[in-house]
């Protein structure tokens, strides 16, 4: 998109987006902040754009440049020739194991040109790793027909090679 200024000077914006789909694998409770893409402007008038989401996201947040969250509910500014970093921080605080979540991220600014563009999110909260029975069974329950043996070691012994060697 240009704009003329009365002297004929040429003004325009440039509105580029770098990043790919966001499909996360999380354990449930945790919060998966590994997802960047980046939004440009490679005019020389300021890019103005915003975020929405396709669907109600409590579980996203997006984190512009490294610092504070809540970017995805704020318009945002982009002189010419500068550079915004988005992370993606997904959180399967509230979601049930097994459950996938999903929204598209759509990105709307003023170059009427090329100003849009969408990022298919889709989180799936998984099951926290578990010990199963035999971690919680005391060791006569595993050791079938074997008897337990215990030792006692004296104090270690330093080797010539720096070892340490154990007798009893």
């Amino acid at each position: 998109c240009q704009l003329h200024d009365k002297e004929f000077e040429t003004y325009n914006f440039n509105f580029s987006f770098s990043g790919s789909d966001i499909n996360v694998r999380i354990i449930q409770g945790s919060t998966s902040q590994t997802q960047q893409f980046t939004i440009s402007n490679s005019g020389n008038v300021n890019l103005t754009y915003n975020f929405t989401a396709s669907s109600v996201a409590p579980w996203l947040n997006l984190v512009k440049n490294g610092g504070n969250g809540g970017a995805l509910n704020q318009t945002h500014t982009l002189a010419g020739g500068q550079v915004d970093r988005f992370t993606a921080s997904l959180n399967a605080t509230d979601l049930a194991p097994g459950t996938t979540v999903t929204t598209t991220l759509l990105v709307s600014s003023n170059d009427a040109s090329n100003g849009t563009a969408q990022i298919p999110i889709s989180l799936t909260s998984e099951q926290a790793p578990y010990c199963d029975a035999i971690c919680r069974a005391s060791p006569s329950q595993t050791l079938g027909n074997q008897q337990l043996t215990t030792h006692n070691v004296s104090d270690p012994v330093n080797t010539a090679t720096g070892n340490y060697a154990y007798h009893h």
